[in-house]
């Protein structure tokens, strides 16, 4: 694994609804607060270019959360420390934040109020085991720099079990088997397009009011697109989220069903329910994808972690004891 090391930041919120990842094992949310309480300060004993094993990984534990050390820290791991330069968001966004951040602020239902670009709260304002610092730093996430979007012609949703292997899942008769290394039972593969776009509060656009022009575009922060085109039990099947830029605005989502050839329009609870016969929810996408005012939020501090932040392959490549530690 090539992790590298730089001022990453953390920030432990708690969520009255909170997810679990099939991905993470044996960590609770008070596992977590004890170890973001003990780390805040830790000082870092390794160096640039370090490889981290079994027998010095104690090194890198006040760097990794619970429940993720339990499949990053294996016998026969490598871990290589790199520094991973400057990775700010660009000047586009730091111009943004420094001219609009004084003017925003925050209803008295967490809702956020004249926000244009950039950061909406500055983090050195936050004070830990308050709400409105909570609700504040899942804003600043929510608007995080993310340039135009994401799109992805073909991505793989694996989801694996502990336990077992994947040695005879189909997967490995392909050119993507050598991704798929380590242990781990593959319990549901599902392959499509995907496809954000933000439309809204958009940094890079200052000459256009800081968002995309045009009729798609009013009262819209994002639209999303989750599409599928195997296995074959759900070849076909599609969904589109729309996000309004109006904090108090439930989503507008959609689904095409094949079995039906129609496009059916989905309730905001189905965000809440399993996706296609898995542990996931379609909220779970980049660590949280809901909306800031359905949870309620509270400030707990921040910490380093080790991240993958620059890796030294074009796509990932899994290995580990269930398959879910990075290369």
């Amino acid at each position: 694994m090539n992790i590298l090391n730089k001022t990453v930041r953390v920030g432990a919120l708690a969520a009255a609804l909170g997810v679990t990842s099939s991905g993470v094992s044996a960590m609770n949310t008070e596992d977590f607060l004890v170890w973001l309480k003990a780390n805040q300060t830790a000082t870092a004993e390794f160096a640039d270019g370090e490889v981290i094993t079994f027998d010095t990984a104690d090194k890198i534990r006040a760097f990794v959360p619970p429940g993720y050390q339990d499949e990053m820290i294996f016998e026969g791991m490598e871990v290589v420390i790199k520094d991973a330069g400057d990775i700010s968001p660009p000047a586009v966004y730091k111009d943004a934040t420094a001219k609009f951040q004084a003017e925003v602020g925050l209803a008295a239902d967490g809702a956020i109020e004249n926000y244009t670009a950039g950061v909406p709260f500055d983090p050195s304002t936050f004070v830990a085991g308050d709400v409105d610092s909570g609700t504040k730093m899942a804003w600043n996430f929510n608007y995080r720099w993310q340039h135009e979007g994401l799109r992805i012609d073909q991505v793989h949703w694996v989801w694996v079990r502990e336990g077992g292997n994947h040695d005879d899942h189909e997967v490995m008769d392909t050119k993507y088997a050598p991704q798929y290394q380590g242990g781990g039972k593959f319990e549901r593969l599902l392959a499509g397009p995907y496809h954000r776009v933000y439309f809204s509060f958009r940094s890079d656009l200052a000459d256009e009011n800081y968002e995309v022009q045009g009729k798609w575009s009013k009262g819209t922060e994002f639209r999303e697109l989750t599409a599928f085109n195997e296995p074959f039990d759900i070849a076909g099947t599609a969904f589109l989220v729309l996000r309004h830029s109006n904090p108090h605005k439930a989503d507008d989502s959609w689904a095409y069903l094949p079995s039906l050839r129609r496009v059916r329009r989905i309730s905001v609870e189905v965000k809440y329910d399993s996706l296609l016969g898995t542990d996931h929810t379609i909220e779970d996408f980049y660590c949280f994808a809901g909306r800031v005012l359905e949870h309620t939020w509270k400030y707990h501090g921040t910490a380093r972690i080790l991240a993958v932040a620059r890796s030294r392959n074009r796509d990932t490549f899994y290995y580990g004891p269930n398959g879910w530690t990075p290369k």
